[in-house]
């Protein structure tokens, strides 16, 4: 496990492989945000679907959740053409600017 390094902005992803069965794959994965880690787990399975599993203190923004899931649809995707999932993988995303107000 890599040591704990809180990002000064965005987030900072882990999925580590758990198990798979058929197409389908569970990985634990961790998160790292600037106001600290978060821990959860997710499954993949064909054709895309993706489900989350956090603690209940643990669930994160919106927007790191889907950063995440366009993750583990890549690798569901190479998955198809590789016929298997990577054992780990970390990643960094920022966080999405605030869209700009307009004038009216």
């Amino acid at each position: 496990m890599l040591p704990r390094m809180n990002p000064e902005q965005g987030v900072r992803f882990e999925l580590r492989l758990e198990s798979t069965t058929g197409g389908a794959a569970r990985y634990a994965l961790s998160l790292e945000l600037p106001s600290g880690p978060l821990s959860g787990a997710a499954e993949i399975a064909p054709p895309g679907e993706v489900r989350f599993e956090w603690a209940p203190a643990d669930e994160p923004p919106d927007w790191c959740v889907a950063a995440v899931r366009a993750q583990l649809r890549l690798l569901l995707r190479d998955r198809a053409r590789d016929g298997v999932y990577p054992r780990r993988l970390t990643r960094w995303r920022p966080e999405p600017a605030a869209a700009p107000e307009r004038a009216g």
